[in-house]
């Protein structure tokens, strides 16, 4: 099977026939599909039919078998080919449940020196998001959440990495969230009449708010009071106009 299923893949009906059979063939068979399509992951990931017969392999697989897959985004050229494509990135998604710490460990020690690269990249980027909220919490990912507010300045004005800034101030570690209260409070002005870092300057107010307790002074209440000061304090020229930045941002 392994040496013509590649061919296969190129014609509609013959893909549709090996989707099909990945729910009635015995175990044995079910793994040398899984051997086979493993061999060829990223050619048939990549291909426009063949995508979807490793989507099928993974909705039926076991988890040993899944894993064979699954592994195959170790590698980075790969990992990197397939999170850019357009068949290739739905193969990724659809891993992410099933990825082990390895595969995981090895996919933060890919990303982590191309972070501004992947987190400006619709798909890369759409998948980062996906990948934080997935594995939240664990070391090696904190680390590669880390890289991604080191090129805040960076990625809140980006059209695309603003919304991976969001995501991970969404996930509220301590340490992001104030860094971006520092951020916001160098750049007040220029992050709130910017297109894209304005949303993420109300994703942080939204975090400061939940954090914050009616009546009582803590450090993001403090945090908040002084954001709102600096909004009321900072004067801005609009249409021969001088006025609040606070009741321009609300225009």
């Amino acid at each position: 099977m392994s040496g013509n299923l590649l061919d296969m893949m190129t014609s509609p009906p013959s893909c549709q026939v090996v989707q099909k059979l990945c729910y009635c063939v015995d175990r044995d068979k079910m793994e040398q599909l899984v051997i086979s399509i493993s061999k060829q992951f990223r050619s048939l990931s990549l291909h426009q039919c063949g995508h979807q017969a490793v989507l099928a392999v993974l909705a039926v697989a076991s988890p040993d078998q899944r894993n064979m897959v699954t592994s195959q985004l170790e590698s980075e050229n790969t990992l990197l080919e397939l999170l850019k494509d357009k068949h290739g990135y739905f193969v990724v998604q659809r891993c992410l449940p099933y990825m082990q710490p390895v595969t995981v460990s090895c996919i933060v020690r890919c990303l982590e020196c191309r972070v501004m690269e992947v987190s400006c990249h619709p798909r890369a980027s759409l998948f980062l998001q996906e990948f934080f909220m997935q594995f939240n919490g664990k070391d090696m990912v904190d680390m590669l959440q880390d890289k991604v507010m080191d090129n805040l300045e960076c990625l809140a004005y980006c059209e695309v990495g603003h919304w991976l800034v969001q995501t991970v101030i969404k996930l509220g570690h301590p340490s992001h969230i104030n860094k971006a209260i520092s951020w916001l409070e160098s750049n007040m002005q220029k992050v709130l009449e910017d297109c894209n870092s304005v949303f993420v300057a109300r994703v942080l107010v939204q975090q400061l708010l939940a954090r914050s307790r009616k009546g009582v002074q803590n450090t993001w209440s403090q945090a908040m009071d002084r954001l709102v000061d600096k909004m009321i304090d900072t004067m801005v020229v609009v249409r021969e106009n001088t006025l609040p930045l606070i009741i321009v941002a609300a225009m």
